[in-house]
Formats: C-alpha cells, sequence, structure tokens
C-alpha cells in the first residue's frame, strides 16, 4: 500500500459524503480508477452499489406512492370515523319515545263527524258514517261535513304523524246493512333525548317551544285513533274509547338483519375458496364487507333488538351509517395492504 493510497482511504468517508473540496474530489475519483483494492473499499462503504444510482430511483419512487396512498387512506379512516362516531350518537339519541294518550297531550280544533249518529236535515236523516259528498247531494242540506281536521299537540311533544289504514266495517244503523270500507287515521306523538336537549338550549336562550301539529283534509267521514306504540289498544280520538287493536312493531328489519348475516357467510366462504387469487380475493373481499357493515351499522342503532315503530327513519339512519364503515372498513383494509408492500419493497432492496 503506497502513501497515495492511505491518503484516499483517510478521505474515502468524507468523499461518500461529498464533503471535500473539488480538487481533492478530482484526486480521489483519479485514484478509485487506477486502484482497485481503494474502489472495492469504497464500493462496501457505499453498501457494495455500483457509481450509477438510477436503479434505486424506481424502487424509492414506489416506497413514495405508497405512503402517499396510506396517507389517504388514514385520512379518509379519519373523516370516516368521526362521522360514524357523531352519527352513532346521532341514533341513539334521537330513539323516539312515545306518547301514552292522555287529554293534554293534544286539540283537536275541528272533528271530521257531526254529533251523534245521525245528523238530522229536515225530512232526511244522513247516516254518521255516509260520506259527506253523499251528504252534499241533499237539496235542503243546510252545511256540509267538516273537510278539514287540525290537530295541536302539547310543547312536550317534539314529533308527530300519522298513517292510513282502511278497515271493512258492517253499518249497523242502515236496514240494509251492508259493510263499507272506512279510513283510519292513526295519530303518533313522540320526544327523544336529543329533542330535549335541543329543546333545553331553546330554552336557555330564550326562545319558546313551538307546538307540533297535524292537519288532515278529506271529502269523506274517516276515523281518527291515536297510537301509544307501546302494546296498549289504541284510542279512538272521537270518545276517548279503547279500541280492540293496536298498533304492532314492525319486524322488517329482523329479515333484513337475517340476509345480511346469510350474504356474509357465502361471501366469507367465496373469499376462503378464492383466497390465493389476488385479484379475486381482493374482489371478494370488498363484497364481503358489504353486509358485514350493515349488520355492524344495525347493531350500533337498534342493538340485538331489530323491532322498531319507526322503520323508515331506523333504516334510513342504517344505510348511512353502513355506507360510514364500509368507507372505514375499505380504508383500514388498504392500509394493511400499503403496509405489507412497503415492507416487500424493502426486503428487495
Amino acid at each position: 500500500m503506497n502513501n497515495e493510497c492511505s491518503i484516499v482511504k483517510d478521505l474515502l468517508a468524507l468523499y461518500s459524503e461529498d464533503m471535500v473540496s473539488e480538487g481533492t474530489a478530482q484526486f480521489i475519483a483519479n485514484h478509485l480508477e487506477s486502484c482497485e483494492e481503494c474502489s472495492r473499499e469504497y464500493k462496501q462503504m457505499k453498501g457494495e452499489k455500483s457509481f450509477d444510482f438510477s436503479e434505486e430511483k424506481a424502487p424509492i419512487k414506489d416506497i413514495k406512492k405508497k405512503i402517499v396512498k396510506k396517507r389517504i387512506a388514514t385520512a379518509v379512516l379519519s373523516v370516516f370515523l368521526v362521522l360514524t362516531i357523531l352519527l352513532t350518537g346521532y341514533a341513539v339519541l334521537s330513539t323516539r319515545e312515545f306518547f301514552e294518550y292522555s287529554d293534554d297531550l293534544m286539540t283537536i280544533t275541528s272533528f271530521p263527524a257531526y254529533d251523534g249518529y245521525y245528523a238530522d236535515k229536515g225530512s232526511n236523516t244522513i247516516n254518521y258514517y255516509q260520506s259527506i259528498e253523499s251528504f252534499n247531494s241533499y237539496n235542503n242540506a243546510e252545511q256540509s261535513g267538516v273537510k278539514s281536521t287540525k290537530i295541536i299537540f302539547d310543547k312536550k311533544v317534539t314529533g308527530c304523524s300519522y298513517y292510513l289504514t282502511t278497515e271493512t266495517v258492517p253499518d249497523i244503523y242502515s236496514d240494509s246493512y251492508y259493510n263499507y270500507t272506512e279510513r283510519v287515521y292513526h295519530i303518533e306523538a313522540w320526544t327523544s333525548k336529543w329533542d330535549k336537549m335541543v329543546g333545553f338550549i331553546r330554552e336557555k336562550l330564550g326562545k319558546e317551544q313551538p307546538c307540533q301539529t297535524l292537519e288532515i283534509e278529506s271529502d269523506s267521514y274517516f276515523a281518527l285513533r291515536y297510537s301509544p306504540n307501546n302494546g296498549q289498544s289504541e284510542i279512538d280520538l272521537s270518545d276517548k274509547s279503547e279500541m280492540n287493536g293496536y298498533a304492532l312493531p314492525r319486524l322488517v328489519l329482523n329479515y333484513y338483519l337475517i340476509f345480511a348475516a346469510g350474504a356474509l357467510i357465502v361471501a366469507a366462504v367465496l373469499l376462503v375458496i378464492f383466497r390465493k387469487k389476488e385479484k379475486v380475493g381482493k374482489i371478494m373481499t370488498y363484497i364481503t364487507f358489504v353486509p358485514l357493515s350493515y349488520i355492524i351499522s344495525q347493531l350500533a342503532v337498534m342493538g340485538f333488538n331489530a323491532t322498531t315503530y319507526s322503520v323508515m327513519r331506523d333504516f334510513k339512519l342504517i344505510i348511512v351509517l353502513s355506507i360510514f364503515i364500509l368507507c372505514i372498513l375499505i380504508s383500514v383494509y388498504r392500509i394493511i395492504q400499503v403496509k405489507k408492500e412497503i415492507k416487500e419493497i424493502n426486503k428487495l432492496n
């Protein structure tokens, strides 16, 4: 080993980091071209790689792309995780608490019927259940039946609605004793923890709680009933009497849950079968997430009891929440996949 080799070897560490002057760098480069021993030591110091680093640019770019994808997936995960928590909280807080009937619960400003079972107009006697349209056809009819019914609820009621059914009723007040179809409007009234919180805030801000109202219009007689939605009998609002029937909770969400569970089992079986085929396996993974997200969403909104008196409200919340959860599952899956791909690239290099 000559003196030139000793000097070059002492400077190799600085040279590899570009920390020598231009003249010294040129001297070392010329020496490395002519000295095989010093060149070999320099290559070992640089990780035994050649002076042409163009081959390393591709894996570095791949890693950068993977990191960007991972960050995007993490951001999406964070957003939908927050949305899921907020929507789940709202679903729990907005669960409807139906009111039992009481005299102060509502005020009916007009009623779609006449006092008593008959309305006498001169020589004509009109059956209580006859249509107003038929009543108006009499020449000496001095007034028509009430065509609009308005119901004003107490301020403690924060939500109300009605649904229409038809019933076949025997006409016991006619000599012909024929059956006729009667329209029945079932009234519902409720509040919720969320509405109570909003009402408390309004009260603190000095804002008056508005009264909930319902208005029903019809050209013929219809019956009004109040549904407490707690397993008790409905109330006939014409005379405040209890009816034989009562509103039943809807069971349709139970069927949806069973269908989703069956779809999840089928998708999981197919995923196991095709797990070794990369593209098909990924597709089956995404398909499996769909029923899984619905099941998680319904359990979050309804718990294990899927019977409900508010099927449309609950179903809409479940669908929106299941979309959020689906995005979370896909984001977590993508993050895991990207991490694996980065590890594989690092192993190859």
